[in-house]
């Protein structure tokens, strides 16, 4: 059998390919990227060596499972013991950044594989997917999905960002219900105009005009059911809107 196109360029998408020939995910025999520095740097040498030399123009080989949640009497086995996932690693961000940059620099595209398997314990039914593995799925409520909505929007920001030099900036902006506004939103500029500062490992970039704003503001993270995403706790707020992000 023959491939008389293998070689030619393609457009998948956004991608523009130099050729036809792609790998997907790998097992961690070759290095676990998400291992130590160690087992880091062998799985991107060996993909490395498969690019070079105008190789393999798309790599997909990043497995990654998002955060999952395990209800009572679930005992994670196997591919459905990932809980807390790849995408909430502390190295996360910084890995895919090393992984794309020695790709990138030889001309080779990079995707992220998102996995959240089945039925390990969600699903839409309690019909078993797997009879093999006898485990009976928990079907999820309408709330469940949406955190695990939010979920793949927030590890697909992670995937896209791919950096280490992201800081969260918060700002208060005119509008909203009650006249002014809370903006948060991840930036990689900084300027002499911004004040910075450290908390918890997490770096917050506030602009000047701002600051009088949220001098006493507290920034917390919440992950439930009910709600995920930051807060802000504002005591020089003299009233707020029943939707949380605007007051006066």
């Amino acid at each position: 059998m023959t491939y008389p196109h293998l070689f030619e360029p393609i457009d998948v998408g956004t991608m523009q390919l130099r050729n036809r020939v792609m790998l997907p995910p790998h097992a961690s025999a070759i290095g676990n990227i998400w291992g130590t520095e160690d087992e880091a740097r062998r799985n991107i040498a060996y993909f490395e060596r498969r690019c070079a030399d105008d190789g393999v123009a798309w790599v997909g080989s990043l497995s990654t499972h998002l955060r999952n949640t395990v209800v009572p009497g679930f005992e994670p086995t196997g591919v459905g013991a990932a809980t807390l996932g790849h995408f909430r690693l502390p190295y996360f961000v910084e890995r895919v950044q090393q992984f794309t940059d020695s790709l990138h620099a030889l001309g080779t595209a990079v995707t992220v594989q998102m996995v959240h398997q089945g039925g390990m314990p969600h699903a839409p039914s309690a019909v078993m997917s797997a009879p093999t593995i006898n485990l009976v799925p928990h079907v999820m409520t309408s709330s469940e999905i949406a955190w695990f909505v939010r979920e793949y929007a927030d590890s697909a920001r992670l995937a896209q960002e791919g950096r280490a030099d992201i800081a969260l900036r918060v700002a208060v902006q005119p509008g909203g219900c009650s006249g002014l506004r809370y903006a948060m939103f991840l930036d990689d500029e900084v300027s002499d105009k911004d004040v910075t500062e450290e908390q918890h490992g997490v770096r917050l970039v506030v602009d000047k005009m701002s600051v009088p704003y949220l001098d006493l503001a507290t920034i917390d993270f919440l992950d439930s059911l009910e709600q995920s995403g930051f807060t802000i706790d504002n005591p020089m707020a003299q009233g707020s809107c029943a939707c949380g992000h605007s007051f006066h």
